[in-house]
Formats: C-alpha cells, sequence, structure tokens
C-alpha cells in the first residue's frame, strides 16, 4: 500500500517494466506502464528474485526462502515448480544451493545458479570455497542437471580477489551450509550468446567469463585475474558487475556498480557500459555507457537490458547510503548517445533492494493499440 512510482522524466519508448518487488508487507513481482501505474501484480508468499519471461507469456522465477523455482500463469496460477531441498530435507546434491538467475531456454529448460563447497590449500591453510555452477532444470521431465561448475575452469587459489575472502551469511553457501566457507566467485548472472557459448558475470572476481556451447572449455576471460583482455583505458574496466550478457554485435553489455573503483579511475559510481572486444589485439575498448547525473552508486543488485531499437534500460538497484525505511530505486532509458529518455522514481516502505528490471511487452498477449 506504501509502494509508490513516479514518472519524472521523458516518456519510455517500450511498454512494460516487470520488477521483482519485495517490502515489508509485499513480495512478488509488479509490472508498471510508461506513466509509472501498476497494471499488473503477482504476490507470493515468500520473497522473490530473478525473473524471466516465456514465450506463451508464462513467468518463471525463484524464491528466497527455502529456495524453489517456480512457473506461473500471468494469472498467478503456478503450473510448475522445483525446490533445491530433497523430500528428506537436505539440500540438494549435486547442484547445490540456488541463486540469482532464471534464464528460459527454448524446449522448456532454465537455467539458474547454484553453488558447491571444496575445501582448497590456500597459503598453507585449509580453506572452504564456494564456487558456483550453471545449473538447468527441464520443466519437461522435471529433472535438475548441473551443466558446468566454475571449479572446473578457474583455480580458487590464483583467481581471486581480496573479496573472495568474504565470509558472510550467503544463502546459496552450497549443500554443506557451511559457516565458514568463503564467497570466492559470487556469481550473479548467465547469458546465452547467438553462437551458444554461456556468458557468466563473476561479481567477486570483477570478470564476466565466455563458456564454450558444449560447456566443456573456457573461451575467454574479460576483466579480473588472469584476463584475457587488456583494458588501453583504466577507465573502461568494471567493478562487481551485474547482468552481463553479449549483444549481436559481439560486444558485451553490463551494469557496472563501481565497487572499490580506484579514485584513478573515477571512485565509486555506477552506470551501465559497452565493452568492444578486440580479438586480435585483445584488448576491451568501451564504446557507450550512461551515467546518471548527478552520479549515482548502487553497489548492491542492478540490472542492464538494450532494447531492439537500440536504447537500453537499466536499473540503480539499491543506495546502501539510504536508510531501509525510505530507499530509493531509479529506473531509466537511455538513448544511443547516452542520453535520458525516461526516468521513473521507485520507493516502498521496507524495500531493501531492487534487484532487476525488465523490459516486457505484454502480460498475457494485450498490447497497446
Amino acid at each position: 500500500a506504501g509502494a509508490s512510482f513516479s514518472l519524472t522524466t521523458g516518456k519510455q519508448t517500450y511498454d512494460l517494466t516487470l520488477l521483482d518487488f519485495n517490502d515489508a508487507d509485499f513480495s512478488g513481482f509488479v509490472a508498471i506502464d510508461g506513466d509509472a501505474e501498476v497494471v499488473w501484480y503477482y504476490q507470493h508468499n515468500a520473497p522473490t528474485l530473478a525473473v524471466d519471461q516465456d514465450d506463451d507469456h508464462n513467468l518463471v522465477f525463484g524464491q528466497l526462502n527455502g529456495v524453489k523455482f517456480f512457473e506461473i500463469e500471468p494469472d498467478g496460477t503456478v503450473v510448475n515448480e522445483v525446490s533445491d531441498t530433497l523430500d528428506d530435507g537436505s539440500i540438494c546434491s549435486p547442484a547445490g544451493r540456488w541463486h540469482h538467475e532464471s534464464l528460459i531456454q527454448p524446449g522448456g529448460e532454465v537455467y539458474f545458479l547454484g553453488s558447491e563447497i571444496q575445501d582448497v590449500e590456500i597459503n598453507g591453510e585449509a580453506r572452504q570455497q564456494t564456487g558456483d555452477s550453471v545449473v538447468v532444470w527441464d520443466r519437461n521431465t522435471g529433472t535438475v542437471s548441473t551443466l558446468f561448475s566454475l571449479f572446473d575452469f578457474l583455480d580458487p587459489v590464483t583467481d581471486r580477489t581480496p573479496a573472495s575472502d568474504i565470509v558472510a551469511d550467503f544463502y546459496w553457501r552450497g549443500c554443506d551450509q557451511a559457516e565458514n566457507s568463503e564467497d570466492w566467485t559470487h556469481a550473479n548472472s548467465v547469458w546465452k550468446d547467438d553462437q551458444g557459448s554461456i556468458i557468466v558475470s563473476l561479481r567477486h572476481l570483477n570478470q564476466i567469463i565466455s563458456v564454450s556451447p558444449d560447456a566443456d572449455s573456457l573461451e575467454w576471460r574479460l576483466g579480473g585475474p588472469g584476463s584475457d583482455f587488456s583494458f588501453p583505458d583504466p577507465g573502461d574496466q568494471f567493478y562487481h558487475q551485474h547482468t552481463a550478457q553479449r549483444l549481436p554485435n559481439g560486444n558485451i553489455l553490463l551494469f557496472d556498480n563501481g565497487n572499490a573503483r580506484p579514485p584513478s579511475e573515477g571512485g565509486q559510481f555506477s552506470r551501465a557500459l559497452e565493452l568492444e572486444l578486440d580479438f586480435d589485439s585483445m584488448e576491451a575498448t568501451k564504446v557507450w555507457e550512461y551515467r546518471f547525473s548527478p552520479d549515482l552508486y548502487a553497489e548492491c543488485c542492478s540490472s542492464v537490458e538494450r532494447l531492439a531499437n537500440g536504447n537500453t534500460v537499466l536499473v540503480f538497484g539499491i543506495d546502501a547510503a539510504q536508510d531501509i525505511c525510505c530507499r530509493t530505486f531509479t529506473l531509466v532509458e537511455a538513448d544511443q548517445a547516452g542520453n535520458t529518455v525516461s526516468v521513473i522514481e521507485i520507493s516502498s516502505p521496507g524495500k531493501a533492494i531492487q534487484y532487476r528490471a525488465k523490459a516486457i511487452s505484454s502480460i498475457d498477449g494485450e498490447f497497446t493499440k
């Protein structure tokens, strides 16, 4: 009842924005139109995370508490669900605790992120490392399988940053739920490009990786330790990014949160960033960015999406400097020149984050005249 959606600038060029929405007295999703009016909502019985929309308009999303993934019809009818907890109450095996992503694939499969724990000797000390995996839910058969684990391609001894040492109460610790496990990679998005390669964003490594379509090999690493690409302009580097994806033109689009960005590169601010990858020189170069004016810093969450008309939709998903009682989340559409097309401000009592924003054209087949 206390939620507020306010159009403060311009008018967006697309129809609807689908938002995960969790506040003090509501969990679920809402869709708002270009006038910042709520035109649809779905209330769930637990906090929700990533959502994706299928061709039949059904929605697939994750639930945070008692981790499950659901498929619902636009009227809210649950038609499919899968839990990472077995009948005996143990955390699922082999996929680990699920988190952060819901990516629908043709044929009924859904990709999301799992996790596993391994004991690793680092500097002569045995330390538990939580690494991520890409998990596949086949809605036709009800089966869940692991496509690959980051332990297959990366070395937790050398491929790490200071953030990899964090021991915190992250809910995707893995099957053992070990209290002292370190959040080594903290993957937060999965994307499949036009060639079938799997693009994964690793927040704690400040890195994006591309895995081969057969999931057997690592194709390249961008940013962070062991990067295959250099940045001729240090200001083009990204930090603690979200929603990394490869565009049809081959460029990488991401939301650059900017955590611990060095002062020499501009300090802590957030932006949408598009990088061109040169596979001859193995250099990465900024070709487009969007920065709000004045700068916003979203240390967590957030998303970016490229529209068919070339514009970009992004949401600044948190400002931890604001009290949780009254945080404001900024939803923006920007054009190809980096200019602001529209701004919608979102707030609600007890709403701590805005995880993602997704542009959609319809809830259940209806369209604007």
